[in-house]
């Protein structure tokens, strides 16, 4: 009798629990009642988050765990810290909860951080997020530590490898999941890490002087800042075309070469100024250019911006353009 009661009396505080495996069933308790394992996992994530924000580009690592980062631990956290008990919602409802309160929580402190001194920046959302994170987590235990042990959230991990037990439906509906979550997962690893994945693109943008999209010059002098962004996977060389043309030809029939647009540039009707660009892949390049021309009439100076560097015969790839009257 002494031996059957030694046999099913409850873990001390020191024990640790173990896994138990019964033919092909496996149960993994974690003794977040007792040890914070769950908190502690999250915080060694976003540190890990953090670190790969300045050592890592383009790594599919450093997207899977971003993405954890944003989408899953402030909600997880947060939840924790409101219901420490076990018995207020269960891991489905914590899952939910944690997804939406991290599509909640991440664009609020973006906003903050719109309006703060550090601006918003992947190094001054890491941070802040990996402080929120800890932050939180502390919050958390103390709650969690604040009640009985028998009343503190706990997890087990419940699996059953045999299937045969499992009516056919529910054994093909099983085998169905695991296999669309493998297939899931791999395609998502292929498409974060395959390189020349995403759209590939080019932007050219006019601003004023003043870098703002408005007030632009209309007479016969006037200067504009020429934006390129190159997203097209790799550098590239490109070529633009500055050309005053007249309002019934639109055509330029001249060129000449340019080291650069610094200076004010006599502009000739019918004449293309061109000079070469090269942007790195994910940058802009932006320069000044101004313009003088004396002549009389309504025209177009046209920007037309090639992507390669012989331009004989080709199409622009982009083109902005304003019109000038004198």
């Amino acid at each position: 009798m002494e031996e059957r009661a030694h046999q099913i009396r409850p873990r001390g505080e020191g024990e640790t629990p173990k896994i138990r495996r019964e033919g092909q069933e496996m149960r993994i308790p974690l003794a977040l009642e007792r040890r914070p394992d769950d908190l502690i996992i999250a915080n060694a994530i976003s540190a890990a988050v953090i670190v790969a924000v300045f050592t890592l580009e383009d790594s599919p690592v450093r997207w899977i765990l971003g993405l954890v980062f944003v989408l899953i631990l402030p909600g997880y956290v947060t939840t924790a810290a409101l219901f420490p008990s076990r018995e207020r919602i269960d891991w489905i409802e914590r899952g939910a909860l944690s997804l939406g309160l991290s599509v909640a929580i991440v664009p609020l402190v973006g906003l903050m951080l719109n309006y703060s001194s550090a601006g918003i920046k992947l190094s001054s959302i890491a941070f802040s997020m990996g402080a929120y994170i800890a932050l939180l987590s502390v919050i958390a235990y103390y709650r969690r530590m604040q009640l009985p042990e028998e009343e503190r959230m706990r997890l087990e991990i419940y699996i059953d490898l045999d299937l045969r037990k499992y009516p056919i439906i529910d054994r093909v509906l099983i085998v169905t999941i695991v296999v669309v979550l493998i297939a899931t997962v791999s395609l998502l690893v292929y498409a974060i890490s395959s390189p020349g994945g995403g759209e590939r693109f080019t932007q050219l943008a006019l601003l004023n002087g003043d870098m703002t999209a408005s007030d632009y010059p209309t007479g016969n002098n006037g200067t504009v800042i020429v934006c390129i962004g190159c997203n097209e996977g790799e550098d590239t060389d490109y070529t633009l075309v500055i050309a005053l043309v007249a309002e019934e030809s639109q055509n330029y029939t001249s060129l000449r070469y340019s080291e650069s647009l610094e200076g004010y540039n006599a502009m000739e009707i019918g004449e293309g100024l061109a000079v070469n660009v090269t942007v790195v892949d994910g940058d802009w390049v932006n320069s000044s250019f101004s313009y003088e021309f004396d002549d009389a009439g309504v025209f177009k100076l046209r920007f037309l911006l090639y992507k390669q560097v012989e331009i004989d015969g080709a199409e622009p790839y982009r083109e902005v353009y304003l019109w000038l009257t004198n």
